[in-house]
């Protein structure tokens, strides 16, 4: 799977290919991300979903 992070501008400020685990949870470390609002978007196996992420500081 791909998981991309966008910022409001739609540039990408994270893209990464991950394996889910059996539980099919991943892990992704964004504590480098300034505060503000984003979009992440999840591919896998031909499906998308994207999700807005807040981040406080």
């Amino acid at each position: 799977m791909k998981v991309s992070v966008f910022d409001r501008s739609g540039r990408v400020v994270e893209a990464r290919s991950l394996l889910a685990g059996r539980s099919g949870a991943v892990s992704l470390d964004l504590r480098a991300l300034a505060a503000g609002i984003y979009l992440v978007r999840l591919d896998a196996d031909g499906c998308t979903d994207t999700r807005k992420l807040v981040v406080n500081r």
